[in-house]
């Protein structure tokens, strides 16, 4: 009897092995971009949220947009862009597909095969980028060299929503 629950013991365990294996195969990085690119219109992002797109984002290495968006996100998403500027969690990037740097981006992958993986930091820094610019064209790779500006601007635009009671 005590020799029956060994082996299933030792079942349970290659069992266990074996998924975490697979998981942590699944889940590397070259097969993480593969596993989680995704596309969707101009469109359908507009009826997001950025809390959202940053929940959508984590299971996303790259998100392909259809379009330059010049209305999205909004300025009520300013506070919760404003809560993630610090978060190291994992969030894929976005490209447009007419931006002017999407021909870049596409080079680029061609050339160097990039990953797409960045942190929910960057990814709030350039909403609440394209919120002040009225333009969201994506990011990749890269990280908004007026980060302090963005940030003093996304806070004095909270303060005046607040004081307007919006």
């Amino acid at each position: 009897m005590a020799e029956a629950k060994k082996d299933k013991l030792k079942v349970y365990e290659i069992a266990i092995f074996l998924a975490f294996f697979c998981a942590c195969y699944l889940f590397s990085a070259p097969y993480r971009e593969k596993l989680f690119l995704r596309e969707i219109t101009a469109d359908e992002l507009r009826q997001m949220s950025a809390q959202e797109y940053m929940n959508m984002m984590f299971w996303t290495s790259k998100l392909t947009v259809s379009d330059v968006l010049y209305d999205w996100p909004h300025k009520e998403d300013i506070p919760y862009l404003l809560s993630r500027v610090n978060s190291y969690i994992y969030s894929g990037a976005t490209s447009c597909e007419n931006s002017e740097s999407f021909a870049e981006l596409a080079d680029s992958i061609r050339m160097f095969g990039y990953d797409y993986g960045t942190t929910e930091s960057i990814a709030a820094l350039f909403l609440l980028k394209a919120i002040k610019d009225k333009k969201f064209e994506g990011y990749w790779k890269s990280y908004p060299y007026d980060e302090d500006e963005i940030i003093a601007w996304a806070r004095a635009e909270m303060e005046n929503m607040r004081e307007a009671g919006e």
